[in-house]
């Protein structure tokens, strides 16, 4: 069996779980233990001071049970329920892989990014609702954040700059239902209340359900980038120079169709690469042409995969030191087609590339461009 069917069977198990607990139901510890996604969690390292009720797996079912039980839970739709429900299940998924331990304490490093690629992976190659998918990922990723907001954010502008970049990926409200289950299912002497202080905050500022309407692309890009401005005014700043489309996606997803049909220069390394080329210099041949394009002042799209924030930032920091508006183009297929596209190519990625390739994609966010293209639809 390869990779990328143990992914799609992870998916599937953790899918049909995510559905129980949805509908109320929350299986048995046992039960978790069964599922390839969630077994490596039992009996790993736990911090003994704020877990201790037991290994990551144990606190799992805890957050569980607190969730459906909470405040606020049973009145959210459908699909808000299962995001939530699949985050729960996933969000400490990378613990095991991640733990550190030092004087009889244990970290975990990174956990909570590493769960959202774990989650985004295994829930894509199961055929999950890409709206449903992102949401949870979203939630995995930021799980954390909720517990240390108070004390990482100095005074009312601050805050509400970190709410309103979360709100354009996910519902506020949903961050804060986990959070509050997070902290519900351990047992630590230091407890902690953040949540609910923030959903104040957030309902005095209409942001527990809709997204923050920024006044212009440039305030939401800074605001998202951490700038110290209020996220309440406009930049005001011209929206001018060449622009840069960078394409996101995984093979098989159309993205030479859609670079050779946009009106700007087409940048290829796998064009490069199929002219007998090196990786290493396809990749510099095609960045200077990306730096003799800009040069001249025209437009340019940038196709390759392009799945992480790294490779991505690379080349839109390159982009914009020349003056460019930058995007991206978020590329994606149901997994099914795109395996049949797969297929059908004269020389088809296999299969274990592609679970390799699932395992490190992150989905473009509102911090890295002027322009976030075709994103899987924001919950709600």
């Amino acid at each position: 069996m390869n990779r990328l069917t143990m992914l799609r069977q992870g998916g599937g198990e953790v899918l049909a779980l995510g559905e129980r607990v949805a509908a109320g139901d929350v299986p048995e510890t046992s039960e978790l233990a069964t599922a390839a996604l969630l077994a490596p969690m039992d009996g790993a390292p736990h911090d003994p001071v704020h877990h201790a009720e037991g290994d990551p797996l144990v606190h799992t079912h805890m957050v569980l049970g607190a969730l459906v039980t909470g405040d606020g839970y049973c009145e959210l739709g459908a699909q808000a329920r299962l995001a939530l429900a699949l985050a729960a299940l996933l969000h400490d998924s990378a613990k095991p892989e991640t733990a550190q331990t030092a004087d009889g304490r244990v970290s975990h490093p990174n956990h909570a990014p590493r769960g959202a690629r774990k989650a985004r992976a295994a829930l894509y190659a199961a055929g999950l609702d890409p709206s449903v998918r992102e949401a949870t990922a979203v939630l995995c990723r930021r799980h954390m954040q909720p517990h240390h907001a108070l004390n990482s954010h100095d005074g009312d502008a601050p805050l509400l700059r970190w709410m309103a970049a979360i709100s354009l990926e996910v519902p506020v409200r949903l961050l804060l239902i986990l959070a509050s289950a997070d902290e519900a299912g351990r047992i630590t002497p230091s407890p902690d209340d953040s949540a609910a202080l923030l959903r104040d905050f957030a309902e005095g500022h209409e942001l527990l359900d809709a997204p923050w309407n920024f006044m212009d692309r440039t305030a939401r890009l800074e605001c998202c980038r951490g700038a110290d401005r209020d996220p309440r005014y406009p930049t005001s700043k011209p929206e001018t120079g060449p622009l840069v489309t960078v394409l996101s996606g995984l093979p098989a997803t159309g993205k030479s169709t859609l670079a050779r049909s946009m009106d700007a220069e087409h940048i290829s390394v796998e064009d490069r690469l199929n002219q007998g080329m090196e990786r290493g210099s396809a990749v510099q041949a095609s960045r200077e042409r990306l730096r003799q394009v800009l040069r001249d002042g025209r437009d340019a799209v940038w196709d390759a995969t392009m799945l992480t924030r790294t490779m991505r930032h690379q080349l839109l920091s390159l982009a914009e030191d020349y003056g460019a508006r930058c995007a991206i183009q978020c590329c994606e297929l149901p997994e099914y087609e795109r395996s049949v596209r797969n297929r059908k190519r004269p020389e088809p990625v296999p299969d274990d590339v592609v679970a390799d390739m699932l395992g490190s994609w992150e989905m473009p966010t509102f911090d890295e461009a002027l322009f976030i293209n075709d994103r899987p639809a924001r919950l709600g």
